[in-house]
């Protein structure tokens, strides 16, 4: 099974009639822990829509988000312009990009003619993350071969090599025991080559069963994604437990991680933690008392009379 996708999608209406020069920012939304909005603007020669996808995470000096962007101008009727790229968001010594635009997507003519309706259009961008680097992943437990004394394997994961105990890693994944103890070629071999394996997840996920609470916002898909690959229970659980106590992602991200790895008790819990949320939020409402209307002088006056 692939590695969870993270992708989001950002969107707004925007009336042709009130656009400018002057770029302007959508509402700012946090996904995956970043905050992301969308900006446009005309273009210098008044022609042409501009708008692109801004990442405004400042808590680092040195980051990079690899992504895959889809730029898509469309209206409820049904026409629809789009663009996809491969773009990268850094902050590093040698380039800064914290946006990436569509410039001269359509022209105002086109879009007026065959995507506006009542002289609005709603842009969209698509988010594929593919890669997060310099988000304040250190290593917490080194695996070389001086770290390691009684290492009797080493795993190579594109081109890192990884110094462990054959024993160990049976003992926490049945994978890892047919791989090593089995039948299989690698049962014989002091190198075992992983395929398919990012080898900062495998960092991360060697940690984790090791004891460092070694997940975070970042990783969190990547080490769960090897979590199930390797069927490991323990740090199965040590992620479904971050994912319900410390992580700021949302809870509908959560939930398609849960939905993705098949893990029911996370969900269960998920949803009720909601619920308990909603409770919460409930209590602090609090209904105002409903006065009794005052008699008013003409019933008194009527009173009196019949008296």
């Amino acid at each position: 099974m692939p590695r969870h996708e993270k992708k989001f999608t950002l969107s707004h209406i925007i009336d042709l009639s009130q656009i400018t020069h002057e770029p302007k920012n959508t509402e700012t939304e946090p996904h995956f822990s970043i905050p992301w909005c969308m900006a446009y603007h005309k273009s210098r020669s008044s022609t042409t829509l501009c708008f692109g996808v801004l990442c405004l995470y400042t808590e680092s000096d040195e980051w990079e988000i690899q992504t895959e962007l889809t730029f898509r101008i469309k209206s409820s009727i049904g026409n629809t312009t789009q663009l996809t790229t491969e773009r990268s968001f850094q902050n590093t010594k040698d380039q800064k990009n914290l946006s990436w635009w569509w410039n001269e997507s359509v022209s105002f003519e086109r879009i007026q003619k065959y995507v506006a309706e009542n002289g609005k259009v709603e842009i969209e961008a698509d988010v594929v993350i593919k890669k997060m680097n310099g988000f304040g992943i250190e290593k917490l437990r080194y695996f070389d071969e001086h770290s390691q004394k009684h290492w009797d394997v080493v795993l190579i994961v594109n081109g890192h090599k990884f110094y462990s105990m054959k024993a160990f890693l049976a003992c926490q994944s049945p994978y890892f025991d047919k791989l090593l103890f089995g039948s299989f070629k690698e049962a014989t071999q002091s190198e075992v080559e992983m395929k398919e394996v990012d080898h900062d997840d495998f960092q991360s996920f060697l940690e984790l069963i090791h004891g460092e609470s070694a997940v975070n916002d970042t990783n969190i898909d990547g080490v769960l994604h090897l979590a199930d690959m390797f069927d490991t229970p323990t740090a199965i659980r040590r992620c479904e437990e971050f994912l319900l106590v410390q992580s700021k992602w949302s809870l509908d991200e959560k939930e398609k991680l849960a939905e993705r790895y098949h893990l029911k008790d996370l969900m269960i819990k998920l949803q009720l933690s909601s619920i308990e949320e909603e409770k919460e939020e409930l209590k602090g409402v609090v209904a105002k008392p409903v006065k009794k209307p005052s008699k008013s002088p003409w019933f008194s006056c009527i009173r009196k009379q019949r008296d």
